[in-house]
């Protein structure tokens, strides 16, 4: 599937997928990667060495900063897909790689393309494509 690159990068992990926003401020405990949003599916799960798709994020510019804990820490997601480009997300992730040297990619799909990803798969984000896998399968 193409994707645009919006921070480039890579990952190779399972996919959590939200179908609604999710505010890093107040839904994302930064001290463990899990997600506290009690109104969140995900609720509960962690999102370390995960691939996050959810159609975009959403609250304060202080979700950066959890991001950038979170990177600091190496509790993480591994990379995000996202249906629209913001610069939230983003600019953590640009931050984590010039401060700390990880890579946490941010790609955006379209929405027809956001709809075919499920919970659970094995995903590859790479040079602004996105390959899909299945449990066991190789590279």
């Amino acid at each position: 599937m193409t994707a645009i690159s919006v921070v480039e990068g890579s990952a190779f992990a399972e996919v959590l997928k939200e179908e609604r926003g999710l505010s890093f401020w107040g839904g994302v405990d930064a001290q463990t990667g899990c997600v506290i949003d009690q109104r969140s599916k995900l609720c509960g799960q962690s999102l370390t060495g995960k691939i996050l798709c959810m159609p975009q994020s959403k609250g304060s510019c202080s979700s950066t900063g959890i991001l950038l804990e979170m990177i600091r820490a190496g509790i993480a997601p591994s990379g995000f897909i996202l249906c629209k480009a913001e610069g939230i997300l983003a600019m953590g992730a640009v931050i984590g790689q010039e401060l700390y040297g990880v890579d946490v990619p941010v790609y955006t799909v379209e929405r027809e393309n956001y709809d075919r990803i499920q919970d659970h798969q094995i995903m590859k984000m790479k040079q602004g494509k996105i390959y899909v896998f299945e449990k066991g399968e190789e590279l």
